[in-house]
């Protein structure tokens, strides 16, 4: 492999080392905030080049991030690989001090937050080859560059390009199921999706549009002009806040903390630039009752947040909200699948006719004795779960 080059350091700012030589593979580390808006024609020109992509892939998501939720933005490293004068995968990094089981461990991760549900690296399916895959692990492995003990990845979709890049390294590995993805299908058309939902799912439908109906008149607005979608999260934020999520209750909504509103903000804004921001907002005359929020990558809507007035429940708008949102997207047939982002955390993904990936977790660890120990004592919680799994026969299960 080529030599490494440091393009940005968070103690020195602005101060470029160039390399020599265009090598073969060359790996350039960005860091800190200045690191991050270099880097931003070279993201952009890869996202360009990626057959599938979703909202996570962009530089606006990590953008939003960097300004809203990140406590140590000048800690955060970006990783480039360049196939000769070609940049072909770019990974960012954070680095942190973890406890496993009292073992304290020097972890790289992609950035985690509970409102940062999918994640991924930004590597293309026509840069996945052996030797970039093997070039981009060579030089993650540099101790000059970033020491760890413990490499963390999550919430991977099956067709990421983190999870080939994990499968393909040449280091001590754990692999393991995290989460599931659900997701509907949409381009056959709303009556044949309708016709798939359960009779029950029908006949509650029917009751709440019934329910509505002798309340007042129901309407549904799809917010996508950045002009507008301002005031759309200010109507949204307010209705996560009017139930359990409020004052009154676990003050979890979004608009209790300044840093996730920063965060929606930013983000919203950003991504109505690209006309890939949408939020679907269900009026009771003129009051709103229920809405979503949802980014748009290729011909997936992806649903991150629907809230809706707890006052109305009996008329149950989350589901009357979908059902318009589906009607919509159908006849319009921009979007194919609306995606649902998360899954066995929502039961209520099962009342409508899904599909679904399952996602992963998975470590890489350091040939080192503390990372190895770990290792080790993951595999013994491994084999002790399946050990204890058999010992329950299913003539045992059906006895009890």
């Amino acid at each position: 492999m080529g030599p490494i080059e440091i393009l940005f350091d968070s103690q020195k700012v602005g101060r470029e080392l160039r390399a020599k030589a265009a090598p073969a593979n060359a790996i350039r580390i960005y860091r800190g905030l200045e690191g991050f808006k270099a880097i931003e024609p070279l993201w952009r020109e890869l996202i360009g080049k990626m057959k599938r992509k979703g909202y996570w892939h962009f530089y606006e998501w990590y953008e939003s991030y960097m300004a809203a939720l990140e406590p140590e933005p000048e800690a955060m490293s970006f990783c480039a690989l360049f196939d000769g004068n070609e940049v072909a995968a770019i990974v960012p990094l954070r680095k942190i001090r973890m406890r496993f089981w009292g073992i304290e461990l020097g972890v790289l991760e992609i950035p985690r937050h509970a409102h940062m549900k999918l994640k991924d690296i930004v590597f293309p399916e026509c840069f996945r080859t052996v030797r970039n895959m093997r070039a981009l692990i060579s030089g993650l492995l540099q101790k000059n560059l970033l020491d760890w003990d413990l490499m963390v990845i999550q919430d991977l979709l099956p067709d990421s390009g983190a999870l080939a890049l994990f499968k393909a390294a040449p280091l001590p590995k754990f692999l393991e199921k995290m989460d599931r993805c659900d997701y509907l299908e949409l381009a056959t058309g709303y009556p044949d999706l309708f016709g798939k939902l359960s009779k029950n799912l029908r006949k509650n439908l029917r009751m709440a549009n019934k329910r509505a109906s002798a309340a007042g008149q129901l309407s549904t607005r799809m917010v996508r002009n950045k002009g507008d979608l301002e005031h759309a999260l200010q109507v949204f934020l307010d209705i996560e806040a009017s139930g359990w999520k409020g004052a009154r209750g676990t003050r979890s909504a979004i608009r209790f903390d300044s840093k996730l509103v920063h965060f929606y903000r930013h983000m919203i804004a950003r991504f109505a630039e690209m006309g890939a921001c949408e939020i679907a907002l269900l009026y009771l005359d003129k009051h709103p009752i229920a809405a979503s929020l949802g980014l748009l990558a290729g011909e997936t809507l992806y649903a991150l947040k629907i809230a809706y007035d707890e006052a109305y429940a009996n008329m149950s708008p989350g589901n009357l909200l979908w059902e318009r949102i589906l009607q919509h997207h159908t006849a319009k047939g921009e979007v194919k699948y609306l995606n649902f982002v998360s899954g066995n955390a929502y039961a209520w993904h099962k009342r409508w006719p899904t599909f679904h990936w399952d996602t992963y977790r998975g470590y890489l660890f350091r040939k080192r004795p503390k990372p190895l120990a770990l290792l080790m004592v993951k595999q013994f919680y491994r084999w002790t779960n399946i050990f204890l799994r058999r010992r329950v026969s299913p003539a045992e299960t059906s006895q009890n």
